[in-house]
Order: structure tokens, then C-alpha cells, then sequence
């Protein structure tokens, strides 16, 4: 009885979680959402290297949000705290550092603020992106949905099939 009611709570876990994340990915796609996965120790201690923040655009931004947004110096997003607001663009600069940002973005260049922050999962993501880990569970994917597809259970002749309730 235990087990049966344990496999029921992880796929019905399961299912709540493959939800969420699917709603994720759509509001990524679609640009409601975005992600960083950190990378230095500017934001630290609260925000530590192969972090994954998920960030949200907002209508107004102030002093002391956390903000994305992409350096034309770096060449990558950054993630900072607005610290000030000078001439229209926003003063940014990391927790742990000593000084503020070279580049100030303006609002419009502002990618979005800070939502959500699960601690390593950024670590892990990376690697799940790697061009080789995808083309496995893509190949995966594809021979599982083709072996489940190619072997749909069907009784034999006279045969009765009976579901057992737990």
C-alpha cells in the first residue's frame, strides 16, 4: 500500500514539476522571462558562481533592485544592484565589489529584475546545454517516444486484462 501511495506523490511531483518547468520555458521564449547563470563572486556572499537567476522585466526600476542587463564592455549579461540613477541610466555595481560598473544601461537596456534565485542550479543547467548532452537526450527522447509508440499493449485473444485498485 506504502509503495503504491509513494509512487503516486512522485508522479504526481513529477508531473508538477514538468508543468512548472514547461511554463518556464514558455515564458522564456516568449520573452516574459530570462535567465543568468553566474559566472564571478561580484554579487557574493548571496549570490555565489553557477547560481541560475531567473529575471522578469518590470516598468520601473529603483535603487537597490538586482538587474540583468547586457554589457557592451563584457560582452555578456550582467547581474548587479542598481546603487544609483544618473542622467537617465542607472549606476550599477556587484555586492562584494569595491566600485561601480564602467557601463551604465538605460532603462530600456535593463534585461529584467531579479525573480528568482536557485542557488547551483545554473551549474547544472550549463551542462545539460552542452551541444553533446543535448543530442543524447534529444536521441533519448526520440527512441523513447518511438519504442513506447511501436509498442502500445494489446491482449492476446481471450485474454482479460484487470486493473487492480490499490
Amino acid at each position: 500500500m506504502r509503495h503504491g501511495l509513494l509512487a503516486r506523490a512522485i508522479d504526481v511531483l513529477l508531473a508538477i514539476g514538468g508543468v512548472a518547468l514547461l511554463a518556464l520555458v514558455v515564458m522564456i521564449g516568449s520573452g516574459q522571462l530570462s535567465w543568468v547563470i553566474t559566472t564571478g563572486n561580484s554579487m557574493s556572499p548571496r549570490v555565489a558562481a553557477g547560481d541560475l537567476i531567473v529575471v522578469r522585466p518590470a516598468d520601473r526600476y529603483r535603487v537597490g533592485d538586482v538587474v540583468a542587463y547586457d554589457s557592451p564592455d563584457l560582452g555578456r549579461k550582467v547581474l548587479h544592484r542598481i546603487v544609483a540613477v544618473e542622467g537617465g541610466r542607472f549606476v550599477t555595481q556587484g555586492d562584494h565589489n569595491d566600485w561601480v560598473d564602467s557601463y551604465q544601461p538605460t532603462p530600456a537596456e535593463v534585461v529584467g529584475r531579479e525573480q528568482l534565485h536557485l542557488p547551483g542550479v545554473g551549474r547544472h543547467l550549463r551542462s545539460l546545454l552542452d551541444p553533446g548532452v543535448v543530442a543524447v537526450i534529444v536521441g533519448l527522447a526520440t527512441a523513447l517516444a518511438l519504442g513506447m509508440l511501436g509498442r502500445v499493449p494489446v491482449p492476446e485473444e481471450g485474454e482479460a486484462w484487470v486493473e487492480h485498485a490499490v
